[in-house]
């Protein structure tokens, strides 16, 4: 039992010395947060958004949006956003 004792207190001395040496706390990414604002705005009534996806190395953002019918998840919409300079706008929306 004391040995038990003894290695839950050094890894709980470890985790604390751990989170001393973080620099920052996890910041949100700004074009994620546009991209999500924009989303809620266009979102289809009585749907969710299933998935954000960005384009390496394009300034593209797919996100498309679900309806739960018979147990399963179906994709009933589909938004392609695009970055220009006034922020991200909507190139497309498919339903």
């Amino acid at each position: 039992m004391k040995t038990r004792s003894t290695l839950i207190l050094l890894s709980f001395t470890l985790m604390t010395a751990l989170a001393g040496e973080t620099k920052s706390p996890a910041r949100p990414d700004p074009d994620l947060t546009a991209i999500m604002q924009v989303a809620r705005e266009h979102k289809p009534e009585d749907t969710t958004t299933v998935q954000v996806e960005r384009v390496a190395g394009m300034d593209l953002a797919y996100v498309r949006y679900c309806v739960r019918r018979e147990g399963l998840d179906v994709v009933t919409a589909v938004l392609t956003l695009k970055k220009t300079s006034k922020g991200w706008e909507v190139e497309s929306r498919a339903l």
